[in-house]
C-alpha cells in the first residue's frame, strides 16, 4: 500500500460502513474507543496517521476490516478507450505477453524476470522481423510480430509444463 492518504481514507470509510464507534472511549480515564482498541490489538498503535503507522500496518488494518465485512465501493471512473494504431498489437496481446513472462519468471525459467529482461528477449527474438534490429519493447510490436512472440512464449511455457490460464 503505497499511498498513505488513500489507505487512511479507506480505513475511515470502513469504520463508518461497519459502524465501529470512535467516540465511545474516555481518553482522560485511559479508556480507548472500540476503534482505537482494534488498532492497538492489530498493530500496537492507536493512530493510522502516516507518521505513526507504517504502510504494512495500515494494510493489516484494512485486511482485518475486510474480514469484518467491509466492502469497498468501486470507483466510478470512466474508462477511456484507446484506439489501437493500425497494425499494432492490442492491449490484450500486450497483457498476455506480460502474463506469460510472469509465469515463466514464477516457474524459475528466467534468470531475471523483470521488464528489462523481457525487453531484451523481445529485441533478440524479433530481430528476424525487423531488418535485424528487433523491437526494443513489447509495446512497439506490430500485430504479426506480437502473435509470434506470444506463440513462442506459450511454447516455452508448455515445454516447462507451466500454465497461464
Amino acid at each position: 500500500m503505497a499511498n498513505a492518504r488513500s489507505d487512511i481514507a479507506m480505513i475511515k470509510i470502513a469504520i463508518k460502513q461497519l459502524g465501529i464507534p470512535d467516540d465511545d472511549g474516555n481518553q482522560d480515564a485511559g479508556v480507548l474507543s472500540t476503534y482505537r482498541q482494534m488498532l492497538l490489538s492489530l498493530t500496537g498503535k492507536t493512530s493510522v496517521s502516516a507518521d505513526v503507522m507504517s504502510d504494512r500496518d495500515r494494510a493489516k488494518v484494512l485486511r482485518a476490516l475486510r474480514q469484518k465485512g467491509f466492502k469497498p465501493m468501486p470507483t466510478r471512473r470512466r474508462t477511456r478507450r484507446v484506439k489501437k494504431a493500425e497494425g499494432m498489437l492490442s492491449q490484450g496481446q500486450l497483457g498476455l505477453i506480460y502474463v506469460l513472462w510472469e509465469v515463466l519468471g514464477d516457474g524459475n525459467a528466467l534468470e531475471s524476470p523483470g521488464k528489462e529482461s523481457l525487453c531484451a528477449w523481445v529485441q533478440a527474438y524479433t530481430r528476424k522481423f525487423n531488418s535485424g534490429a528487433g523491437y526494443s519493447a513489447p509495446e512497439f510490436l506490430p500485430d504479426q510480430a506480437a502473435a509470434q512472440v506470444i506463440e513462442q512464449l506459450k511454447m516455452w511455457c508448455r515445454r516447462l509444463k507451466l500454465t497461464w490460464e
